[in-house]
C-alpha cells in the first residue's frame, strides 16, 4: 500500500474517531495485511474519485454500492481458454472414453443400461469438466494479479474474492441438466459445447471487488 494512501486513511481514521480531540487516545492502526487490506489505486475510477473529493474538499458521504468498483477478468480471455478445452483435452473424443469406460466389463444391453451408463460416463465426463473450468479461472485470476503486481511493485496480494466453486458449480449443473435431456453422447456433446460457448458470460468474473 503507497505510503500517500496509508497517509490519507490514518488521517481519516483519527478524525472520525476523535474529532482530533485531545480528550480522546484511541488504540488504532491501519494494518497492512494483505488479506485485509489493497490498494485503492487498483480500484482507478474509486482512487479518482477520493482525489478529486479531497481536492475539492468534498464532505459529501459516498455510497458504494456492491460490485460497483472491480478488477475483472476479461471475458474474452475466459472464452477464449473455455474453447480451446472443448477443442482439445474435453472434445468429443475424451466423452467417449468415460464412455467405454463406464460400459468396460458390463453387460449393457438394455435401453435402461444404456442410458444408465451414458448418465454415469457424462457425470464423470462433467466433474471432470467442472475442475478443468476452475483451474482456468485460477490461472486468469494469477496472470491478472501479476500484472497488478507488476504495475503497481507489489509484493503481497489480498486471496481473490470471486467464488471460483459456485462458479463452476452453475456450470456443472447446467450440464447434468443437458445430460438429462439426451440419450447418447452423439448428442451430449454437440449440446453442451454449443450450451457453454452461447452462455451468457458477460457478466464480468471479479477477482477483486
Amino acid at each position: 500500500m503507497s505510503q500517500f494512501v496509508t497517509s490519507i486513511l490514518n488521517y481519516y481514521a483519527a478524525f472520525t474517531e476523535t474529532r482530533f480531540s485531545n480528550k480522546s487516545t484511541l488504540n488504532y492502526k491501519w494494518l497492512d495485511d494483505a488479506n485485509l487490506t489493497l490498494d485503492l489505486s487498483f480500484f482507478t475510477d474509486f482512487f479518482r474519485m477520493w482525489v478529486n473529493k479531497l481536492e475539492q474538499n468534498d464532505l459529501a458521504p459516498v455510497d458504494v454500492g456492491a460490485g460497483r468498483y472491480q478488477r475483472v477478468i476479461p471475458t474474452s480471455k475466459f472464452r477464449s481458454k473455455l474453447s480451446e478445452l472443448l477443442n482439445g483435452a474435453f472434445n468429443h473424443e475424451r466423452l467417449n472414453s468415460f464412455l467405454v469406460e463406464e460400459r468396460e466389463g458390463k453387460e449393457v444391453t438394455t435401453p435402461e443400461e444404456i442410458r444408465e451408463s451414458f448418465l454415469e460416463a457424462a457425470r464423470a465426463y462433467n466433474l471432470d469438466l467442472r475442475k478443468a473450468v476452475q483451474q482456468i479461472i485460477h490461472s486468469l485470476q494469477q496472470e491478472e494479479i501479476k500484472l497488478l503486481q507488476d504495475q503497481f511493485r507489489a509484493s503481497r496480494l489480498p486471496v481473490p474474492t470471486f467464488n471460483v466453486p459456485k462458479f463452476s458449480q452453475d456450470i456443472y449443473d447446467h450440464l447434468q441438466l443437458a445430460a438429462a435431456g439426451c440419450d447418447a453422447e452423439e448428442e451430449y456433446f454437440p449440446k453442451i459445447a454449443s450450451l457453454l460457448r452461447d452462455r451468457d458470460y458477460t457478466k464480468p468474473v471479479p477477482f477483486y471487488g
